[in-house]
């Protein structure tokens, strides 16, 4: 069980597409009305649509590579004491979760993730309703469920 954890950067494509689109309709639209509007006052009415599509442009460009690099620069390393979260790109940020912690393990398997062979392993901690580590994308998730299930099992009374 001891090991790193790398998520597959294809099976976050998806997720990755879908927040571009996101992101590329939602300021293309605001910047393409706000600038109609602000530009249209001094006789330029074409030009903010132009501004909104190219701003729709970059936000879709600049959220998949940010999202893709995000994906490729996060690792997982599990320990016999717990779980880390390493994410990086500019700067580094560690999250860790010690299995004494550990209140639920959750497995998690959609039908893109078992193309890809893939799955997601989700920890709980006591005192918290949000997920506190979430092993995204990562290969090898079913067995990593199960080691960690297992070294967070209560002990059998005596």
């Amino acid at each position: 069980m001891n090991g790193t954890y790398r998520p597959v950067a294809a099976a976050s494509l998806p997720e990755t597409l879908g927040n571009g689109i996101f992101m590329g309709i939602w300021s293309g639209v605001f910047v393409g009305l706000w600038g109609t509007a602000l530009l249209g006052t001094f006789g330029y009415e074409t030009a903010g649509t132009g501004l909104g599509i190219g701003l729709a442009a970059t936000a879709f460009v600049g959220t998949i590579v940010l999202s893709y690099y995000r994906t490729t620069s996060m690792t997982y390393t599990v320990t016999e004491d717990g779980v880390e979260k390493e994410l990086g790109i500019f700067s580094t940020s560690i999250t860790s979760v010690r299995f004494e912690a550990v209140t639920d393990v959750h497995y998690q398997q959609s039908v893109l993730d078992w193309r890809f062979g893939v799955g997601t392993v989700k920890l709980n901690t006591a005192g918290s309703d949000d997920t506190a580590l979430e092993i995204a994308h990562v290969s090898g998730a079913r067995e990593l469920y199960e080691a960690i299930e297992e070294e967070t099992a209560a002990p059998e009374p005596a």
